[in-house]
């Protein structure tokens, strides 16, 4: 199974570069925190597939799809939100940060990075999925945590990014809300109460970032499934319906 990630290069020491492969296929060591002590002991090559040459992207992160050389591996280390290292040898090459959003979503993540210092010189302020996203932390606190752990990790805002995450916070808000949670429930009805209001007041930008970075990202199988989906407003439900319709027929 491949998965989606972001491969950021490092600066290998004792040269004044960063080393990236000039090929479509690369294959690397791979070095979790789980290995412990005892790595390379027991590690598992990575293979990674671009679609353009890293080299072009210079030291911008890139986006690939890859997996695990061998079926022996422990692919349940792939997960989304995990980072590791890929090595040659000892020497550490890149971080990976497992995305495993569809590939469309991962190349909007990669445009955002790369592009954004262009972009707002241009447009001379802040973009309407930033102000969204900004505005949508700051009225429902339960997403600030996860607002403050990505602006450290990343050192910018990038909503696609970030409300990959806020799809995760919501899950979890309807799992403890169908436990009893009442205070779950309450944040879990505004924040879908505010996604709501965004796909029906905007046709551009924050409508794509909650239809391909939010409902794109679901897990709506059984019963919660069906309980999180009658939670959805109309507009919502309207736009998940169109996603699943496109899935069945792929």
């Amino acid at each position: 199974m491949r998965h989606s990630a972001l491969i950021t290069w490092l600066l290998v020491p004792r040269r004044s570069r960063k080393t990236s492969p000039i090929g479509l296929r690369w294959c690397g060591l791979s070095r979790f925190t789980e290995d412990g002590p005892w790595w390379p002991d027991g590690s598992w090559s990575v293979v990674v597939h671009f679609d353009e040459s890293p080299a072009e992207a210079g030291e911008q992160p890139v986006v690939a799809q890859m997996h695990f050389l061998t079926e022996t591996a422990a692919r349940e280390r792939l997960r989304a939100d995990t980072r590791f290292g890929i090595y040659d040898g000892v020497q550490p090459l890149a971080d990976v940060d497992v995305l495993d959003y569809r590939q469309d979503v991962a190349r909007t993540v990669l445009l955002t990075w790369a592009n954004r210092d262009t972009r707002l010189e241009e447009e001379g302020s802040m973009r309407a999925d930033d102000m969204f996203v900004q505005k949508l932390v700051s009225e429902v606190p339960v997403l600030q945590n996860a607002h403050q752990e990505h602006v450290t990790y990343f050192g910018e805002l990038l909503p696609h990014v970030l409300m990959g995450d806020i799809t995760r916070v919501a899950a979890d808000l309807h799992g403890r809300a169908l436990a009893g949670d009442t205070v779950a429930d309450q944040a879990l009805d505004s924040l879908l109460a505010k996604l709501e209001r965004g796909v029906d007041d905007d046709g551009g930008s924050v409508r794509e970032l909650i239809v391909v970075s939010f409902l794109e990202n679901l897990d709506l199988e059984g019963y919660a499934g069906d309980d999180f989906r009658r939670r959805l407003g109309s507009s919502l439900q309207e736009w998940l319906a169109r996603i699943e319709s496109e899935r069945s027929g792929e």
